[in-house]
């Protein structure tokens, strides 16, 4: 049975910190059920694109923050492959 499967990164604004920087969420959604985590990165809103869930900019500070969150990215998806290959079941909360 195929389940659904999704990442998303996005600016928790209902949190502020120094300088206008929100900090940056990332929320992993399996079958409907979701769990969200705050990365321990930050960003402006100035910075960030919704579009691509990604800080915009070529600029040192974006660049580490999008390889960054790349990484996560690719480390939940690992996670779920290896929980299909074990036979477990995948669930939001296995993989975090």
């Amino acid at each position: 049975m195929k389940k659904t499967f999704k990442v998303l990164f996005y600016l928790k604004k209902s949190r502020t910190a120094k300088e206008g920087r929100f900090p940056i969420y990332s929320r992993l959604t399996v079958d409907g059920k979701r769990v969200e985590w705050n990365t321990q990165r930050m960003c402006t809103t100035e910075q960030w694109s919704t579009k691509s869930c990604r800080v915009s900019g070529t600029n040192k500070e974006a660049k580490a923050i999008n390889a960054w969150l790349e990484q996560l990215n690719a480390k939940l998806y690992e996670a779920q492959r290896e929980l299909l290959a074990s036979g477990k079941e995948v669930t939001a909360k296995a993989i975090r």
